[in-house]
């Protein structure tokens, strides 16, 4: 019984082996056909063997160079007959308005001036003043000018009226006046005229001094006595010359004078004395004229 028993237990040990044996063969086939496929040598197990160096990346593509642009195509040459004849040219360069230099210069240039003007501020007479002007620039914004003039005094109906009652007024008429100004342009511009002519134009200030000649009339005096003296004063104005050629240009002053003017005493006023015995004259001359620069 006892080596039937062993046998039985060599047999379980045998079957046992062959089984175990079998299953390590079948596994060995198993992890080379997974080798294979992963591109690893067979029998290389985690922790054993050499590692296998990784593929080297691909060379990134070389750059393109950029493409020079085309070159323009050239400009098809006008043909004869779309040329411009110099006289065409010339007449169109001529109709063309640009930024200019100054077109008129003053600089140590003398101007001659006649004027006619009025003296219109004066509520009892009017006066009609023709004169001239003559003047020299020492530098093209800036010169000296005399100015003379007569006056013809025309009484107003106010007055008419006045002398028919019997009224009666402190009268100054001004007979003539001269003068001596400072002239500055600080102002000069142009404007096209009729799209073809330019013209040019400044703006003037003046002031200076002035002498006025004037006829005297004292209320208090029954005779209506006129006497006359003259009166220092001052003045100041603007003005505007537009300059149609390079010797005449016409010119527009306004000016307002003005002095002080003194009434004697009289014995037919009360207590022999003028109540207002100095008096402030002003008024305006508004003028026409026009300006000739001889050089």
């Amino acid at each position: 019984m006892t080596k039937s028993f062993c046998r039985w237990w060599v047999a379980v040990l045998i079957l046992f082996l062959g089984i175990a044996g079998s299953a390590s063969a079948q596994g060995e086939g198993e992890d080379e056909g997974s080798s294979e496929e992963s591109g690893e040598p067979a029998g290389s197990e985690e922790g054993g063997g050499e590692e296998t160096p990784p593929e080297p990346e691909p060379a990134p593509p070389p750059k393109e160079e950029p493409k020079p642009a085309p070159a323009p195509a050239p400009a098809d040459e006008p043909e004869d007959e779309e040329l411009l004849s110099l006289e065409e040219q010339e007449e169109m360069e001529a109709r063309i308005k640009v930024v200019q230099k100054k077109y008129f210069v003053k600089d140590l240039r003398l101007e001659i001036s006649p004027f006619i003007g009025v003296l219109p501020q004066d509520s009892l007479v009017l006066g009609l003043a023709p004169g001239l002007r003559i003047d020299f620039f020492i530098f093209d914004s800036f010169g000296i000018e005399l100015i003379g003039g007569g006056v013809i005094n025309f009484d107003r109906d106010v007055l008419d009226y006045a002398k028919k009652q019997s009224w009666f007024f402190d009268e100054s008429r001004p007979n003539w006046f001269a003068g001596l100004n400072l002239l500055w342009s600080p102002f000069y511009g142009k404007f096209a005229f009729l799209s073809d002519w330019l013209v040019n134009f400044d703006f003037f200030i003046h002031v200076g001094f002035v002498a006025v000649g004037s006829e005297s009339i004292n209320r208090y005096n029954p005779p209506r006595e006129k006497g006359t003296a003259v009166h220092p004063g001052g003045t100041v104005g603007l003005g505007w010359k537009l300059f149609v050629t390079q010797w005449f240009a016409p010119r527009i002053d306004i000016s307002y004078m003005f002095y002080m003017e003194t009434f004697e005493d009289s014995p037919d006023a009360p207590n022999g004395k003028h109540e207002d015995p100095t008096q402030f004259r002003d008024n305006v001359l508004v003028s026409l004229g026009f300006s000739f620069f001889p050089y």
